[in-house]
């Protein structure tokens, strides 16, 4: 029972990897019809993409994939992206979920050495 435990718990461990590093982090359209890529008033402009990001609204450039992120928290190595307002919770889960299974390895590792 412990090795399928630990199978199930790779497989979840593997779909939210995917969810974290497959989905759209928040990336900004450098001209779309929100207005982000026009001169609007009241708005500053990003020096590297030149689109206006309004106010109010958190938008920060990632050099490492040269775009700009709603919500930008950080770019990630671990999962090969940004970590911004949409992939945020898949990330924490991501985080959580490896945690919980590498613990659970280490009792199952324990477990088979002592029987």
């Amino acid at each position: 029972w412990a090795i399928c435990l630990g199978v199930v718990s790779f497989f979840i461990l593997l779909f939210i990897f995917a969810k974290a590093a497959f989905s759209d982090p928040g990336i900004v359209p450098r001209i779309n019809d929100a207005g982000y890529g026009t001169n609007i008033q009241g708005s500053v402009q990003c020096p590297v993409c030149r689109i206006n990001r309004p106010y109010g609204v958190k938008i920060q450039h990632c050099y490492r994939c040269d775009v700009c992120i709603q919500g930008l928290d950080h770019h990630c190595g671990w999962v090969g992206k940004c970590v911004g307002k949409k992939t945020y919770i898949w990330f924490q889960l991501f985080i959580g979920a490896a945690v919980i299974h590498f613990i659970m390895l280490i009792f199952i590792f324990i477990l088979v050495l002592m029987f």
